[in-house]
Parts: C-alpha cells; sequence; structure tokens
C-alpha cells in the first residue's frame, strides 16, 4: 500500500541537471522550504548529476543530495541513436533508475522547462518529442510510485498531433501538475488534463536578506546563449554582432553602467552565459567596454541577488534573473523567447508591457528599458505590494498540497 501525501517520510527532487543554472538552484531552494512547510517531518533527497558542486551549494539546508552514478558506454549510444532515428518514445537509462526510484516515497519532479518543446522546432509539422523526464516518471508508475509536477512551464507542445498525444497520455498519469504560470495552467486543461494547479514559482520565496542596501548605479543585463539556441538554432552565434550593437545603444542611452549578470554557468559554452556575454563584451565597441561590468557570480543565486542589489532595473533574458530580481522589488524586464516570460509576466504585473520578444530587442529595447528606467520608483512600489500578493498564493498553494 502505497503511502498517503500527508505520510511521505522520503521524497525524492529529481528533473535539474546541476545547479551551475541559478534558476535550478532557486527551484531546489523553494521546493525544499515548501515540502518542509508542507511535510516537516520528510526526509527531502535531492538526485544530482553535479555531485560535489551541487552539495556545496546546498550545505546550507538539511538536503541529502544523492549521486548519480551514470555509465556510458559506445554501444549503449549506439543503441540510443538508433532509438532516436526509429522515433522509439523509450531509451536505454545509464544509471540505476530502480534503485534510484525504490529508495523513496514518492517524486517531485522539478525544474524549468522540463515539459516543453523548442520555439524553433514549433513551426515545423513534424519535430522530435521525446522527453527522458516523461521516460522516467513512466518507470516510476511501473514502481508503484507517484510524481508530482512542482515549479514547471509544461507547453506548448504544438501542433504534431503525435506530440501532443505523447504528452497528453503522459501527464494525465501524474498525481498533480503544479505549473508556475496561469498559461501553463490554460493550456493543459485545454488538453483535456484536470490533475493541474497554479503556484507560483519556488523562486518567488528564495528571499535575500531584508536589511539589504545599496546604492543604485548600475543597469542589470542578462543575455543567454541558450535563448539565442531555441530562437535560431546553429545560427546562433550570428547574433552577437546585433546584441553587441544593442549593448552599445544601451550605452549611449543611459548615463549608468551596464552591469552584466550571468545566471548560468554551464561547462556547454551554447548554455553559459559568463562565456556568451564575455565574447559580447569583447565585440563592443572598445569606446563602450570599460562601461560593462561583470558580477560577482560566485555564491549562486543568492550571490547574484547581492549584486542585483546595486541595479535600477534588471533587464534579463534567463527568466530566473529577471524573478531574482523582481523578489527583491527591482523593476525587470523580461527578454522573451518561450511562453515562460510571457506568463510569468502577466502574473507578476498583470501585464506584458514589460516583455520584449528577444528578436526586437536590438532595435527596440533602449526606448523600452529608458521607459522603465522613467518609472522605476512606481513599479517597485508596485512590485512591494504585489510580492505580499505572491506571497498569499503560495500560502493557498501549500494548503492545496494538503488536500
Amino acid at each position: 500500500m502505497k503511502p498517503s501525501a500527508n505520510t511521505f517520510k522520503t521524497i525524492g527532487l529529481y528533473g535539474i541537471y546541476g545547479l551551475y543554472n541559478f534558476g535550478c538552484e532557486a527551484i531546489v531552494r523553494g521546493t525544499y522550504q515548501m515540502l518542509k512547510s508542507v511535510y516537516p517531518h520528510s526526509r527531502i533527497v535531492y538526485f544530482s548529476y553535479h555531485y560535489e558542486y551541487d552539495k556545496e551549494v546546498l550545505a546550507d539546508l538539511e538536503i541529502e543530495v544523492v549521486q548519480i552514478r551514470t555509465r556510458q558506454s559506445l554501444p549503449l549510444k549506439c543503441v540510443n541513436k538508433f532509438l532516436q532515428i526509429i522515433g522509439c518514445e523509450k531509451r536505454i537509462f545509464s544509471f540505476d533508475y530502480k534503485k534510484m526510484i525504490n529508495s523513496v516515497d514518492c517524486f517531485f519532479s522539478i525544474g524549468g522547462d522540463i515539459y516543453t518543446i523548442a520555439q524553433r522546432l514549433l513551426q515545423k509539422k513534424r519535430y522530435p518529442y521525446y522527453n527522458s523526464l516523461v521516460d522516467f516518471c513512466e518507470r516510476c508508475f511501473a514502481l508503484g510510485k507517484d510524481v508530482y509536477v512542482y515549479g514547471a512551464s509544461v507547453g506548448p507542445f504544438g501542433a504534431y498531433p503525435k506530440a501532443v498525444q505523447y504528452y497528453r497520455h503522459h501527464l494525465a498519469k501524474y498525481q498533480k501538475i503544479i505549473c508556475r504560470e496561469e498559461k501553463s495552467v490554460q493550456y493543459l486543461r485545454a488538453l483535456g488534463l484536470t490533475n493541474t494547479a497554479f503556484m507560483p514559482d519556488p523562486a518567488f520565496i528564495v528571499k535575500g536578506p531584508a536589511t539589504a542596501t545599496q546604492e543604485k548605479k548600475y543597469i542589470g543585463l542578462n543575455l543567454s546563449p541558450l535563448s539565442l539556441q531555441e530562437l535560431y538554432g546553429r545560427s546562433a552565434r550570428q547574433q552577437i554582432k546585433p546584441l553587441a550593437e544593442m549593448v552599445e545603444k544601451l550605452c549611449e542611452t543611459f548615463s549608468q553602467d551596464i552591469l552584466l549578470l550571468p545566471h548560468v554557468l554551464a561547462k556547454n559554452p551554447l548554455d553559459n552565459d559568463l562565456h556568451f556575454m564575455t565574447l559580447l563584451k569583447d565585440a563592443v565597441d572598445e569606446k563602450y567596454r570599460g562601461r560593462l561590468k561583470i558580477a560577482n557570480y560566485h555564491k549562486g543565486f543568492l550571490g547574484i541577488k547581492q549584486e542585483m542589489y546595486q541595479c535600477e532595473i534588471v533587464i534579463a533574458a534567463r527568466m530566473h534573473c529577471a524573478v531574482n530580481a523582481l523578489t527583491e522589488n527591482i523593476p525587470a524586464l523580461f527578454l522573451s523567447y518561450s511562453q515562460k516570460s510571457r506568463g510569468m509576466a502577466q502574473y507578476v504585473y498583470g501585464h506584458e508591457k514589460w516583455v520584449l520578444p528577444l528578436q526586437q530587442a536590438p532595435l527596440e529595447l533602449p526606448a523600452l528599458a529608458r521607459e522603465m528606467l522613467g518609472q522605476k520608483e512606481s513599479v517597485a512600489a508596485f512590485l512591494k505590494e504585489r510580492n505580499r500578493q505572491i506571497e498569499q498564493d503560495y500560502r493557498k498553494g501549500c494548503e492545496e498540497m494538503l488536500k
């Protein structure tokens, strides 16, 4: 007999590839806080692909970090490649998933864009849709374990019937799908899924010190190579020049210097904000280069939050970078490359005025940023009250978890 939700002794967290992504760190921290408030006597286990780094980052929490030991081999890669080519909806896992699943009472499938399809693929009639997390959760069900989704954006899955049916069929089996913005909830309900609910992104409850005060002297800017990959694929590197010209226009528009805010430090340069923004800084005209400063990125989500206290406004391609600022009442402008930024802006601001599609940023960002800077006091005051309301939404969500 499976334990009821109110008697979970051990809860597994899975779906995060590494806390080198500060947004993922915020999700783990926020999920931990939520679970401890709802199930105070539970043991929380986070399964990690980057054990040493992740364990150090989470050292201040009473959370058990367990290493996922993968075993890659040429035959395994060849078999999985063949399965991919023929469109199979299963793969051979490179780790002992049975041992992992059987070590906990249930799983919380956590993460941001874990059930989505890249924007550039949605324009095609057919596209790959296999999702390793869906595959893993199917194995949880087979072994009698419930799965909850938390802190995620879900969909859209496009117009390819096989892709839509794949996700609809699998997601219907989840105990509850707790989305971080209403757009995902509405989309899933339109697909006929009734096991979905809304709760604020876990990052909203990861706060900095209440007494933090620093001189506001920068415009904060985050740009992400992953966002460009999502939109442009292999031609993403060609966007460095127009983005460098955009940064030059920001320098011309504002007297404040630009503080570059890395939010992901992946080993893969195609997902490393620091690497990308260093290239971008080098591409900026030399006369502006001295006005660009890279923030101290060595202390993760909470450390980069401290850097943001110096910013009058923050402009961010990474959604969690924007949320990191918003939780501290710092006006944030979203550079959008997917549904999640629009949904988050709609949730926080009640409109999408402060959302700019990334493709339009080289031409339109300086003017929109100037408008936000001119309204910074009123926007900050609005955010102060809005964050109180978001805390109420969070408490209501916790009450729903207990039902």
